[in-house]
């Protein structure tokens, strides 16, 4: 399986990680950050074209991502891929309302 992997700064999103390297998983990760969806430093934009132009550099299996990512399950719904959340909560609810 490959498997394109978002990373960010949560708690316990790097042992995701390195559970899927261990578990015999081909993955790949593209980093995008959200340092304060308050202040609305989050851009849905920049998000958006990240993914999708990591997504459109391999053939992926699936995306996955520690939390859910509304920005994340729609690119793969719109280039038909799985998107497998690790779902601890969702830090983003508000800021995407």
């Amino acid at each position: 399986m490959r498997l394109l992997y978002h990373v960010w700064n949560a708690l316990g999103a790097l042992e995701a990680y390195q559970y899927l390297i261990s578990a015999g998983i081909d993955v790949s990760y593209f980093i995008y950050e959200v340092k304060d969806t308050e202040e609305r430093e989050y851009s849905k934009e920049e998000h958006y074209n990240l993914i999708t132009s990591e997504l459109n550099k391999k053939s992926y299996d699936a995306v996955s991502s520690w939390n859910y990512y509304s920005v994340d399950a729609v690119v793969c719904h719109e280039n038909h891929s799985p998107y497998i959340a690790w779902v601890y909560d969702c830090p983003l609810a508000a800021a995407l309302s």
